[in-house]
């Protein structure tokens, strides 16, 4: 549990960094997009909020307090994973955000996380590429 805090802390200042160094005017279009699933304007936004992500254990991951909600600033880190087109992977769907994955060298547009990858004979529904490349996650990246 402690790697994966040290893990959100440091993308929470990732995502803080980036968004500062964006534009104004991708600046307001993150407020006005937090406003606008805040649909109780209470200044945060719950999971029942974020229906449409449906992957908990990403809200979970932005959640970097645990009290059920995100405020902007956890808010901005959504954002942030969503521009650095996040790579999710095709057998399990979790987040690969850390560690290492496997590409697709055919289709580039497959990744597989190293569970799945050491099972993808037997993927559901099966991918119809066999040759993968080992590289680093999101994190790992230099």
């Amino acid at each position: 549990m402690a790697g994966q805090s040290s893990f959100t802390s440091r993308m929470h200042r990732a995502a803080a960094l980036y968004n500062e160094s964006q534009p104004n005017a991708v600046q307001q279009e993150l407020c006005t997009l937090f406003q606008r699933l805040d649909v109780d304007a209470d200044g945060r936004v719950t999971e029942a909020e974020l229906k449409f992500l449906n992957v908990p254990s990403l809200f979970a991951l932005l959640d970097s307090d645990g009290n059920g909600e995100l405020d902007f600033d956890e808010f901005k880190c959504l954002f942030f994973l969503v521009k650095q087109q996040t790579e999710g992977c095709g057998g399990c769907e979790k987040l690969l955000l850390e560690g290492i994955l496997y590409v697709c060298v055919e289709c580039n547009a497959f990744d597989l996380c190293p569970t799945c990858y050491g099972a993808r004979n037997n993927l559901r529904p099966v991918h119809p590429h066999s040759n993968f490349l080992l590289r680093p996650a999101l994190s790992t990246r230099s």
